[in-house]
């Protein structure tokens, strides 16, 4: 078929080809760039404006208020007594028949993007009593997340007795606030 057309008519098929090419072209990618490129200097002209809110800058400071939330019962506030660590370990120590062995905080890795401070709790006394300080550290307490527990029992040899120590790792996010650095 393509060499029975004359010259002519070839010629003017493929400027019809031509000229379909270019509007498939306009429409898929350069309408599109053309649109990118107006909202773009709408942004730029209200960012400019004192005062003014962009759409995309409200929905960043709602997504950073979203993961503000998330993160909140896991930010280190020392001054709360609410998510004080030692303080609610004691109290709970004091009333449930417990003994508060040691209390470490390991040192910030500084190659984290996040800060997170490790510390670790270790209790002695009865299984339950020690299961029941592991739940509520979880679920009652906003004291850090508690990101492992290790019981570990030993015989007293002077006195024959067996007794249970009981771990307790507590991970907490460090802010730029209480960050010395």
């Amino acid at each position: 078929m393509w060499k029975k057309l004359s010259y002519g008519k070839k010629i003017k098929l493929l400027g019809a080809a031509a000229v379909l090419a270019l509007v498939i072209c306009y429409k898929l990618s350069i309408a599109r760039t053309v649109a990118e490129y107006r909202t773009y200097k709408e942004h730029k002209l209200a960012a400019s404006q004192p005062g003014a809110e962009t759409p995309s800058g409200m929905l960043l400071e709602q997504k950073e208020k979203q993961l503000n939330a998330q993160l909140e019962p896991f930010v280190l506030d020392t001054l709360d007594n609410a998510k004080n660590l030692l303080s609610i370990v004691g109290n709970y120590c004091n009333s449930h028949n417990l003994i508060l062995k040691d209390y470490v905080p390991y040192p910030v890795s500084p190659t984290d993007t996040l800060p997170v401070l490790t510390r670790y709790v270790n209790v002695e006394g009865a299984y339950l009593d020690c299961l029941k300080l592991v739940y509520e550290l979880e679920t009652r307490w906003k004291a850090g997340r508690v990101s492992a527990v290790q019981f570990k029992s030993y015989t007293d040899v002077n006195k024959g007795e067996t007794h249970l120590n009981c771990i307790i790792y507590i991970q907490n996010l460090v802010t730029k606030l209480y960050d010395k650095n």
